[in-house]
């Protein structure tokens, strides 16, 4: 990066001992002038200063003052020939400098409380300010001073008794501050955050009754954002801002702490790292005295590493659209520094990265406890490109839709997958439980009741150890590939893939949202699609199936639904991703002929387990229906064998399709539902 765009230089100047003349440190070099009294032993807190506040005098240079600092000791503030002769020869430096474009009205500053001058300062310091009449327009104080100069702002700290507003003074209490100090950095009871609210107030104050110097911070904060995502300039960007700023984007602390380091920042992980489409929809805009807050929206498709944004996610290739606020503190003409918040959980959501329900790990207030093998979830509660949308057009998204969200009682591993593993363990297979990463206290659980059951009296053929558990998010490939082979390591060759991963979703098609779409076509596509293929690579690198298994074919199943067949209402999405894996299903089954590989699919019906209660509860809130009523009132209307499906009743239809009578079958998509569809 270049260092070539030079920075405002205006040294301060010392007029006679107690006095410094600086001149505005603004790009436009000029500005108002201000008398800035402060206390000696003030200028020993710059030593202990480790913000980036710079001290009063530059910070006011900042904003295009021109400054005369008046230091008095005990001493000289005590004198009433020092207090006139300083305040005198202050006002004189400034009257013949050049950039002081203002020579007959200035401001007044008195930093400190009564206690950092000589008894009797206030009173000498009127004198000297009324013998100048008419060079102070207003005056800023830190302390319950007499009047000096009218009109005046006084900050008044926690330990001050409070004053009232008049025509002539305007009074602001800071009750969490000890001190007159918290405006000074450094200083030991100095408080940014209070400091930063009595700048901005006096800064209001002063520019009001010298009439400036204002700027255009629309035009100023623009060209720092051209800069940035149109011109990609490192060296421009950094030119726009003062000589030590910051940024901080809050939900990731990203950013740059001083100069040095926010130009490596943008170097290295901003300004050449945002994609080439990238967009700032501007939503609204609010300008204050000395900063700019934005309403936009970011817009980009996530093809590069983000790591300011999404630290450490690789590239999806999803396209994005992210409410944001900015805060942009500008002072004078140039960026002090940008606080970035935006609402991470809508990322991950619109990346597919976050889940519907998580687990709730607390009590509940009733006292209630999850079932056996289930656990409480509660539903995340955000949302993925409709926060967008609704800040864009706040008619396009329904209000107060989350404020129904209800923790919810779910099977980790889902109650037929593992009716069906206990089938298989119960017909001989050596079987391995796989649900999530994050289930794998369920997935122990789970391997631990299995291995019980198969010790009964009946099962003593059957060895616990051929029951293992393990962790793998079926939407990756990586993990399958793993899982698969971690397997076959544990347990010897594959003979049979059990496809069993779904999620269900309820939701009118006019309400489904990108987000919605991809989380259920990821589990119950992508997935299936990553167990059919990686298992059947397995599979045909073992070779001959007699050979190397001792069985006739292998076997790969997949769980489908009778929405494969027939989709329901409200369960559009849902009903599409199973009409794919029953395509997945007969395309595979055509492929897999000739390595002695069969595929089918199960399509369950109304079956009572987890997945269900969500249905019932999704149908229960669109449709006015109480817990359980939707899933009665399906069995009672749609099932000809008039109950609802239970968990064995699927594992039966899959111990067929996975034992040696189903080996001439292949292709299908076998319906278990008690008659609710005919084929």
């Amino acid at each position: 990066m270049s260092d070539s765009t030079p920075l405002p230089s205006a040294p301060a100047v010392a007029v006679s001992p107690g006095i410094i003349l600086q001149p505005p440190l603004s790009r436009c070099g000029r500005g108002p002038g201000l008398v800035l009294v402060r206390a000696a032993s003030h200028a020993e807190s710059q030593a202990n200063n480790h913000s980036l506040d710079p001290e009063p005098v530059q910070k006011w240079a900042e904003e295009s003052f021109a400054i005369a600092q008046i230091t008095f000791d005990s001493e000289s503030s005590g004198s009433p020939s020092s207090v006139f002769d300083l305040l005198r020869d202050a006002v004189q430096a400034l009257t013949s400098l050049t950039e002081c474009d203002k020579k007959d009205s200035f401001g007044l500053l008195v930093y400190g409380s009564q206690a950092d001058y000589a008894p009797g300062f206030g009173d000498l310091l009127y004198g000297a300010a009324v013998s100048e009449p008419g060079k102070f327009a207003a005056g800023v104080f830190f302390d319950t001073w007499d009047v000096v100069v009218t009109p005046a702002l006084l900050h008044l700290d926690g330990s001050k008794p409070n004053k009232q507003d008049s025509e002539t003074l305007k009074v602001h209490s800071y009750p969490e501050v000890s001190s007159s100090g918290f405006i000074i950095p450094g200083h030991a009871d100095f408080n940014m955050s209070s400091g930063g609210v009595a700048h901005t107030r006096s800064l209001t104050f002063i520019k009001k009754h010298l009439n400036g110097p204002y700027f255009d911070l629309e035009k100023i904060w623009e060209e720092h954002t051209y800069f940035e995502f149109a011109d990609r300039s490192v060296e421009k960007t950094m030119a726009t801002m003062v000589q030590e700023p910051y940024v901080n984007h809050v939900p990731t602390l990203t950013g740059g702490i001083g100069r040095e380091r926010l130009s490596k920042f943008y170097l290295n992980h901003f300004i050449f790292n945002n994609p080439d489409d990238t967009a700032l929809e501007l939503i609204s805009r609010t300008v204050g005295v000395d900063r700019v807050v934005d309403e936009f929206i970011f817009c980009f498709t996530h093809d590069k590493v983000l790591d300011w944004l999404i630290p450490g996610i690789p590239p999806t290739g999803k396209s994005l659209r992210i409410p944001f606020t900015s805060v942009v503190n500008i002072r004078g003409d140039r960026l002090y520094h940008e606080h970035i918040a935006w609402d991470q959980a809508t990322v991950l959501i619109q990346l597919g990265l976050l889940p519907e329900y998580l687990p709730f790990p607390y009590p509940l207030a009733d006292g209630r406890l999850p079932g056996p093998g289930k656990r409480f979830e509660y539903r995340v509660p955000a949302a993925g490109a409709d926060t967008a949308n609704k800040l864009q057009n706040e008619h396009m998204v329904e209000s107060n839709g989350m404020i129904a969200f209800e923790v919810r009682e779910y099977g980790n591993i889902r109650i037929h997958g593992k009716a069906i593993a206990l089938r298989l363990v119960q017909d001989g297979y050596s079987v391995c439980i796989n649900d999530i990463p994050s289930s794998q206290d369920a997935i122990d659980a789970t391997v631990d009741e299995l291995s019980t059951a198969i010790r009964q009296p009946a099962q003593d053929e059957i060895a616990p150890s051929r029951v293992i558990g393990l962790a793998a998010d079926v939407t990756s490939s990586t993990q399958v590939e793993r899982l698969v082979k971690e397997t076959v390591e544990k347990l010897g060759p594959l003979t049979l893939m059990v496809a069993n991963a779904g999620i269900a979703q309820v939701k009118p098609l006019l309400a489904v949202t990108e987000e919605d779409i991809d989380s259920v076509m990821s589990v119950n596509v992508k997935g299936v699609f990553n167990c059919y293929t990686l298992a059947a690579r397995q599979m045909i690198a073992q070779g001959d199936p007699t050979e190397a298994a001792g069985v006739g074919t292998y076997k790969i199943l997949g769980a489908a639904s009778i929405v494969s067949h027939k989709p329901f209402p409200t369960l559009g999405v849902y009903s599409a991703s199973k009409w794919a894996v029953r395509g997945l299903t007969q395309a595979m089954a055509m492929e897999m002929a000739p390595h002695k590989i069969t595929v089918n699919a199960y399509a369950p019906g109304i079956v009572d387990t987890a997945m269900w209660e969500q249905i019932d509860d999704g149908l229960g809130a669109l449709e006015g229906r109480g817990k359980g009523e939707s899933l009665k009132l399906y069995s009672d209307r749609f099932i000809a064998l008039g109950r609802t499906s239970r968990p064995e009743d699927v594992a039966g239809l899959v111990g067929f399709l996975s034992g040696p009578d189903s080996d001439y079958v292949t292709g299908q998509t076998m319906v278990v539902d008690g008659g609710v569809i005919f084929t």
